[in-house]
């Protein structure tokens, strides 16, 4: 059975963000963006252990330069992917995360 996926508050505004600074340059490149990103995102319902453990808390997931930061737990035999904050992978993470 595939997972649940949701996004936080932060994870939807983190992804608005990039887009938006994306699409000061580039329209098309930001929605490209956007999409590959959900994407990418919604791999997990079928693989959600599919990203590496990032500090023993979160599993990270790539998408171009950026950084997807997730959790896996499971509630009633359903597993539930949390989408928790999207970063350019150049930034301080551990200013971040």
């Amino acid at each position: 059975m595939p997972a649940k996926l949701v996004f936080t508050p932060a994870a939807e505004g983190s992804l608005q963000n990039i887009a938006d600074y994306i699409a000061i340059d580039n329209p098309t490149a930001a929605r490209q963006f956007a999409l590959q990103a959900q994407e990418r995102c919604a791999s997990l319902r079928d693989f959600p252990q599919l990203g590496r453990v990032y500090n023993h808390t979160y599993r990270v997931l790539t998408e171009g330069s950026y950084l997807i930061f997730y959790r896996v737990t499971t509630h009633e035999d359903t597993q539930l992917v949390t989408i928790m904050l999207v970063v350019h992978g150049a930034r301080d993470l551990g200013s971040i995360i």
